[in-house]
């Protein structure tokens, strides 16, 4: 249960991260009386599920019309092999469920492109 409950409350600062950064992100301002809701459904996790969700979002609010100040990208990038003689330690980008098992560490970040800044980061 403690890796249950870890797994939920990683997800929930995830969620979070999710909120504050969007918020900066959408003219909020043009929106007073409504509500936008960010109900994500991940269906099938085939790795760099957090920076697919990330995506997701920014591509869903642009195609919904609604107004951003800028927009936000996110890639995962994976060491694996740290321990293989021969080759050593590898680096991957957009790192699959498969990989995901032989993870050294994984990196996500997400960028906000126009400002060059980078909102989220997570080291595991």
């Amino acid at each position: 249960t403690s890796n249950a409950v870890r797994r939920l409350r990683e997800f929930s600062e995830f969620a979070e991260n999710i909120r504050k950064s969007f918020e900066a992100l959408i003219f909020v301002e043009h929106y007073p009386r409504s509500t936008i809701q960010l109900i994500v459904t991940l269906i099938q996790n085939d790795g760099s599920s957090k920076s697919t969700i990330l995506n997701c979002i920014t591509l869903a609010l642009i195609n919904s019309g609604v107004l951003m100040r800028d927009f936000l990208i996110s890639a995962t990038v994976g060491a694996i092999g740290a321990h293989h003689a021969r080759y050593g330690l590898q680096f991957n980008t957009d790192i699959t469920s498969e990989e995901g098992f032989e993870l050294e560490n994984e990196l996500v970040v997400s960028f906000v492109s126009g400002k060059q800044l980078v909102d989220f980061i997570e080291l595991r």
